[in-house]
């Protein structure tokens, strides 16, 4: 940390609150309380280590908490670095600042409310820091909001983090089992090879035999003696390779039989894999874009915006059921799927969207005739509905929080 903070050089005046005027203030001029906040909610990691290398600072040797803390330590004065992440904020916010930069307080906080809501606040939050004529309440209103939504976001990828633990446990369970049953065809190929070595040696002593009676069949009764004996034999012979041969039918059957389970354990293997490589792609990303380093919350609140809707969801991962229902439930709303398999027609389906008030259809997981059922029937009686592009939780998630409250 104090190689970087060698970086930190003013340039200009330090941190202190400017007087009141008509023009936007500097990421330098606010208070230093949002430093914090404003590095988090406004920019991602991958930005802040971006501008740290065009100003050709060395980050790679530090941690993603490391370079947040140095961030925050360099608003405190003008300097090169806080005037470029000001320059980047400004130019990454610049249709928020356009749209929203000149509204009055009611004004602002109206749209606020409805950025809030639909979850999109990183730009809105820059503007509302920045600007001239919100009042100090205000502002910390906003902030509030802003830390409230952090633990929300937080909490959402620790439980996806319980699951995606859960899942991995189930995974080498899994591997453990198509080690064992792989082990087991192998024995039962090596007992195969020792069968049919066996029914071999039986066919050659029964062709033996067959060439001693005929070339004894010409010989005196010590002669007959002797065949009849070697027909016993043969006949015992004969007995012993119809088993061995029935062994070794059992034995094809079984490897067939374990082969077959062994393409299922594959496919489900696979499944679970790309389940486990889906959940912990979106839990990393949900703890790193919502991180947050404030710990003096003393309120756990839920965002329960959908009480008494039903939410149905038509396709998707049939394996992510339990947790399609988890997602929607936690946001208060009653819980509905189809699978996307029309076999019985559409009147299944069209009951269910009746029923429901909001209708989740993802395509990457679905049939073509269930996606163009979904937009007709909606379509037909008047029914909200969204395609979604992926199935996957945070896709699910996403959807149902843009998802305004019902004014009634």
């Amino acid at each position: 940390m104090e190689i970087l903070n060698n970086h930190i050089k003013p340039v200009g005046k330090t941190h202190s609150m400017p007087a009141k005027s008509n023009k936007r203030k500097f990421v330098w001029d606010i208070s230093s309380d949002l430093f914090c906040s404003v590095c988090g909610t406004c920019l991602d990691m991958d930005e802040q280590r971006l501008i740290l290398n065009k100003l050709h600072i060395d980050c790679k040797p530090f941690s993603d908490h490391e370079i947040h803390m140095f961030m925050v330590q360099a608003l405190y004065s003008e300097n090169k670095v806080s005037r470029r992440l000001n320059s980047h904020l400004n130019h990454k916010y610049r249709c928020e600042i356009s749209r929203f930069g000149n509204c009055t307080e009611d004004q602002f906080m109206a749209a606020w409310q409805d950025h809030v809501k639909s979850g999109h606040i990183c730009g809105l939050y820059w503007v509302a820091v920045t600007h001239p004529g919100l009042a100090e309440k205000t502002i910390n209103n906003v902030f509030g909001d802003v830390h409230m939504l952090s633990h929300l976001n937080g909490g959402k990828a620790r439980q996806e983090k319980i699951e995606y633990d859960r899942l991995s446990y189930i995974n080498a369970q899994l591997t453990a089992r198509l080690r064992q049953e792989k082990k087991d065809r192998r024995e039962l190929a090596k007992d195969l090879t020792a069968s049919e070595k066996i029914r071999r040696n039986l066919e050659n002593k029964l062709h033996n035999l067959e060439k001693r009676i005929s070339a004894d069949s010409e010989h005196s009764v010590q002669a007959d003696t002797t065949i009849n004996s070697c027909v016993e034999d043969s006949a015992q012979l004969t007995r012993a390779l119809h088993q061995a041969e029935n062994a070794w039918h059992e034995a094809q059957e079984r490897v067939q039989k374990l082969e077959k389970e062994k393409e299922a354990l594959q496919s489900d293997l696979w499944l679970q894999k790309e389940i486990n490589v889906q959940l912990c792609s979106e839990i990393e990303r949900l703890i790193r874009d919502n991180d947050c380093d404030q710990t003096d919350c003393s309120q756990n609140q839920c965002c329960r915006h959908l009480c008494d809707k039903r939410v149905l969801i038509v396709g998707g991962l049939t394996k992510l059921r339990s947790f399609y229902r988890d997602v929607v439930e936690n946001l208060g709303a009653d819980f509905e799927y189809h699978d996307g398999y029309l076999h019985s027609g559409e009147r299944e389906l069209e009951g269910l969207i009746k029923k429901s008030d909001i209708i989740l259809c993802p395509v990457d997981c679905n049939s073509h005739g269930a996606c163009l059922s979904v937009k007709k029937i909606c379509s037909r009686i008047n029914k909200p509905y969204k395609i979604l592009s992926s199935s996957s939780l945070s896709s699910i998630s996403q959807a149902l929080t843009t998802v305004k409250r019902d004014p009634s």
